[in-house]
C-alpha cells in the first residue's frame, strides 16, 4: 500500500480549522473503507486514493456556521441547504490544497445516489469505490450521537441503509454489515482507535504550531 502522509492531513485540518467532531467522523469512515476495500479491491493506488478522500470528505464543514453545524434542534430548509453547501466548500478547499483530482472527485460524490436522490448534482450511476465511501459515511453518521439525536444501533442503521430503495448496490451494503457482524470486536476496537485519534490530534496541532513538520 501507499504511503498517506497524515501530516499532510492534519496540516488541513489545523489549517482551516475542522472540528474534532467532523475529524473522528472521517477516521472512522476511513477505518471502515479501508476494512471493506481489503475485501474486493485488488488495485492498491485505488485503495489508497479511497482512503484519502474518506479522510478528507468533510473539511468543507469548517467553513459552515457552527450553529448550524451544532444545532441541537431539526434544521430549517434553509439551514439544510446551507449544510449540503459542505461538498462545495470541501471541494474548494481541496483544490485550493491541490489535491490529487482523482480524490476530489470521490469526495463530491460521496451524497450522490444511484436512484438520483442525492446532492449536489442528482447523479444515477456512480462506481462501487462511490458507493463504498457514500455507505460508510451513512452508516458511522446514524450510528454516532450528534447534537440533534442520539446514536442508532447497527440494526436500526442497517435499516435506513436497505430502506434506501436503488441508492446503492445492495451488495454493497451487504458486505458492510457481513463484516461488522463478522467482527464481534469492532466497538472496541473503534473506542481504542478514536482515543488514538484524539491523540493524534493534539501531537499533531502541537508539532504544527511549533513547526516541527
Amino acid at each position: 500500500m501507499n504511503y498517506i502522509d497524515y501530516s499532510e492531513i492534519f496540516r488541513i485540518y489545523s489549517k482551516w480549522d475542522v472540528p474534532d467532531e467532523v475529524i473522528l467522523h472521517m477516521f472512522r469512515v476511513a477505518e471502515l473503507v479501508r476494512k471493506l476495500l481489503l475485501r474486493i479491491v485488488g488495485n492498491e493506488e485505488k485503495l489508497d486514493l479511497l482512503i484519502k478522500a474518506a479522510l478528507l470528505h468533510d473539511v468543507g464543514k469548517a467553513l459552515v456556521k457552527r450553529e448550524i453545524l451544532n444545532k441541537p434542534g431539526k434544521l430549517t430548509t434553509e439551514e439544510f441547504e446551507e449544510m449540503k453547501r459542505h461538498v462545495e466548500f470541501t471541494v474548494q478547499i481541496l483544490l485550493e490544497e491541490k489535491i490529487d483530482h482523482r480524490i476530489i472527485g470521490y469526495v463530491q460524490r460521496h451524497h450522490e445516489r444511484n436512484n438520483g436522490s442525492g446532492y449536489p448534482n442528482g447523479l444515477t450511476k456512480l462506481s462501487k469505490l462511490d458507493e463504498i465511501l457514500a455507505i460508510c459515511d451513512i452508516y458511522d453518521a446514524v450510528t454516532s450521537n450528534r447534537p440533534y439525536r442520539n446514536k442508532l444501533s447497527q440494526k436500526e442503521a442497517a435499516e435506513i441503509i436497505y430502506d434506501k430503495k436503488n441508492a446503492f448496490d445492495i451488495n454493497f451494503s451487504k458486505l458492510l454489515f457481513d463484516y461488522l457482524n463478522e467482527d464481534e470486536i469492532y466497538k472496541t476496537q473503534c473506542s481504542v482507535s478514536w482515543i488514538f485519534i484524539k491523540m493524534l490530534i493534539i501531537t499533531f496541532t502541537l508539532m504544527l504550531v511549533w513547526n516541527i513538520i
